[in-house]
């Protein structure tokens, strides 16, 4: 099951649309920390549906540090000009204040 965050909250994917749930959790973290709660996913009620291009916002929104791997398929690789895939993917962290939703820029300080 994948779980998507909406500003109207979590959602998983529909048939055509993504299904926003009737859960008690506000946050994806805080879904993933109860024992049950990727069955209550699975079983929620939905609550309101979104088209499936609908934005999506940061799934962890105070993340200590994000570990980022790049390079690790060819089409990725191919992106930033190389070819083919590299042996061993780029792995790295950023501060967790680089966290934002799916195509959204980052905020300027």
């Amino acid at each position: 099951m994948a779980l998507f965050v909406t500003e109207a909250g979590i959602a998983r994917r529909g048939d055509d649309c993504l299904a926003v749930l009737d859960l008690p959790h506000p946050a994806l973290g805080e879904l993933l920390l109860d024992p049950d709660g990727l069955r209550r996913a699975a079983r929620a009620s939905t609550v309101a549906r979104l088209p499936v291009d609908a934005p999506l916002v940061t799934p962890f929104p105070r993340p200590g540090k994000v570990w980022i791997t790049g390079l690790n398929y060819p089409s990725h690789a191919a992106e930033v000009g190389i070819e083919g895939t590299p042996r061993e993917p780029l792995i790295f962290c950023c501060a967790g204040t680089a966290a934002t939703g799916w195509q959204r820029s980052l905020p300027s300080q």
